[in-house]
């Protein structure tokens, strides 16, 4: 039975958020190309978001009367892990996990109620022209989205290719459509539930969704899963409404591609640093896995 694909969709918010905060570390990991390993939080929340993905797939067979070809969410959380692991090529820096990921995406799906799944993971395109606008594929589609790992697509000037991917696209009883969004931690408070208003990977889907369906588009939605028993460990949050940011955002993926296009031929040691205690060095994570390059100048410190 098939494992679906619920990585980076190529060219989203997470990849762009790398150029804009810190250059530098953008080149690290795609110029250069150092592989800076897998953080442990961000380990646990993709096995959960397999697992989700499968239990959703499942649902929208059931809900449409075809043949499911996917794994069951259990086998897949341990099916990636494995898999996950064995390119790594030793340890079990996934498979460690499996146990915490199974038992909290067991305990959302027992108490939810069953959405009316219109996709599950899909993967978008999205075309912005020079001003900002979400507008129809070029000409040259094909050839541009198969560049999208490419920081070279840059280059080749607007309209500018933006990925992302949808975790769940449901349907309401009043037929409006909503995106929503899954998010592990293990703490949820007011501070977590506001930050999502500015997230640029929202916000984007937002903007989508809104020209996708119009008037019969619901909103983004976040669904939070907490990893530990306690309190209310899976609200749906929905964030606050950015009217100014919602418009600002596609002039802000210009300038990311913009700011690419100055930078490609440079040295990509010598790209601008964002020397923060508080924001690329030191994040919610820990440190920079790119840290000692950047301290000492030699790629050859690293250690993922």
């Amino acid at each position: 039975m098939k494992l679906l694909n619920a990585g980076s969709s190529g060219r989203g918010w997470s990849w762009r958020e790398s150029l804009l905060r810190c250059p530098q570390k953008f080149a690290y990991r795609n110029i250069l190309k150092i592989d800076e390993g897998s953080k442990e939080p961000l380990i646990k929340g993709s096995l959960v978001h397999i697992g989700l993905a499968h239990a959703n797939v499942e649902l929208l067979c059931e809900q449409n009367g075809w043949v499911n070809e996917h794994m069951p969410w259990r086998d897949a959380i341990a099916e990636q892990a494995l898999q996950e692991d064995q390119a790594i090529g030793y340890g079990e820096a996934w498979q460690q996990w499996v146990e915490l990921a199974t038992g909290a995406t067991g305990d959302y799906l027992a108490q939810r109620v069953a959405p009316r799944v219109i996709a599950v993971e899909h993967r978008l395109e999205m075309w912005i022209d020079a001003d900002g606008n979400l507008v129809d594929p070029p000409a040259d589609a094909k050839k541009r989205s198969s560049m999208a790992t490419d920081p070279r697509l840059a280059l080749l000037g607007p309209p500018y290719l933006h990925t992302t991917r949808i975790d769940l696209l449901e349907q309401d009883q009043m037929g409006r459509f909503w995106v929503t969004d899954y998010k592990t931690c293990y703490r949820i408070d007011a501070r977590k539930r506001d930050g999502f208003a500015l997230s640029g990977q929202i916000l984007g889907l937002t903007r989508w969704g809104a020209q996708t369906y119009g008037a019969d588009f619901g909103g983004s939605a976040l669904q939070m899963l907490c990893l530990i028993k306690k309190g209310d460990r899976f609200p749906r949050v929905i964030p606050s409404p950015a009217p100014w940011a919602l418009g600002a955002w596609g002039k802000t993926v210009v300038e990311s591609e913009e700011r690419l296009a100055r930078l490609i031929d440079k040295d990509p040691m010598g790209w601008p640093k964002t020397f923060s205690e508080q924001g690329p060095c030191m994040d919610r994570y820990g440190p920079c896995s790119y840290r000692d390059i950047c301290m000492t100048g030699k790629k050859s410190t690293f250690t993922s």
